[in-house]
C-alpha cells in the first residue's frame, strides 16, 4: 500500500466488508486487494475471473451476483418505501 497510514485506517473498520477484485486488473494488481482484505478485520476477498479494473462493465456479465450472500455478521435489512418517497 502506497499510503503508509491506510492499513491502520482499514484495520479500524468495524463493519462487514467483501473486497471484490478483477483477476486481470492491469491498473491495480490483485495483490493490493488481498492486502486490503487482510487489513480489514473479518473481511472476505474474492478474485473475479475474466475481469479487469472495471468489474461493473467487464465480464462476467453479473459480477455483483457475488454479493448475494453477505459477509458473516452482516445484517440484512428490508427497505420499505412509503407513498410519496422519491428514489
Amino acid at each position: 500500500m502506497s499510503d503508509p497510514g491506510l492499513a491502520e485506517r482499514l484495520g479500524a473498520l468495524d463493519l462487514p466488508v467483501h473486497v471484490l477484485w478483477g483477476e486481470h486488473d492491469r491498473i491495480v494488481d490483485p495483490a493490493y486487494g488481498e492486502d486490503y482484505a487482510a487489513a480489514i478485520p473479518g473481511s472476505r476477498f474474492t478474485l473475479l475471473p475474466r475481469t479487469g479494473h472495471l468489474p461493473q462493465v467487464e465480464p462476467p456479465p453479473r459480477p455483483c451476483s457475488k454479493r448475494s450472500s453477505p459477509p458473516p455478521g452482516a445484517e440484512r435489512r428490508a427497505v420499505t418505501r412509503r407513498p410519496g418517497d422519491s428514489g
